[in-house]
């Protein structure tokens, strides 16, 4: 998505699952949905950006 199309969705706007979705993968970040009742939130969390660790290698 571009700057503009954000800017264009307001802070009026609910916006939709895909859309969450997409900005979710724009920020290389995770998206949790958390539906209470009348209320809703939506988060977005940064992936770490720590490479996992490698399993060890057997001695040769």
């Amino acid at each position: 998505m571009t700057q503009p199309q954000i800017s264009n969705r307001g802070g009026d706007s609910v916006p939709t699952l895909p859309l969450l979705t997409r900005l979710a993968k724009a920020l290389d970040a995770s998206l949790t949905i958390d539906l209470d009742g009348d209320s809703s939130t939506f988060v977005f969390s940064a992936h770490d950006d720590t490479p996992a660790e490698a399993p060890p290698r057997s001695a040769r």
